[in-house]
């Protein structure tokens, strides 16, 4: 998969393929969860991502990178630097202005969101902070 999908060019090609289909739309899309920049900037970091861990993934198959936490962190020479990659520009789960961390249940923005999806994310956040809780307890 590395040889013939990441290291050939492939990946970058698919996503630049998606991109250029659904580009307009999300430029025109009044309901958009984050700007046209913004989603611009995430598909760059998303082929930057995806071709960083591919090289990852290489060099710990070759042996060139320790493939265990105890060897990276003995090594931190041999890793693969992800320069300026700022993983944040490729958003939350929820949306890209500023809505992750709504765990509490409330909005935030002011974003109008369609009849209902207020209370559904609300609830959503209820939800995970239930099983974060029952994770803790099992833990326990």
């Amino acid at each position: 998969m590395i040889d013939n999908y990441f290291a050939n060019g492939k990946f970058e090609e698919k996503i630049k393929k998606l991109d250029a289909l659904i580009s307009d739309y999300v430029k025109n899309d009044p309901t958009a969860f984050c700007t046209y920049e913004q989603y611009k900037t995430a598909v760059s970091a998303f082929i930057t991502l995806g071709n960083l861990r591919a090289e990852n993934i290489q060099g710990q198959l070759d042996g060139t990178i320790p493939s265990t936490t105890e060897g990276q962190n003995a090594n931190p020479d041999k890793l693969i630097s992800a320069g300026n990659l700022n993983l944040s520009v490729l958003g939350t789960m929820i949306g890209g202005r500023g809505l992750g961390p709504m765990m509490d249940g409330r909005m935030s923005n002011n974003i109008n969101f369609p009849a209902g999806w207020g209370n559904f994310l609300g609830r959503m956040g209820n939800f995970q902070r239930g099983i974060r809780e029952t994770t803790k307890m099992e833990d326990e």
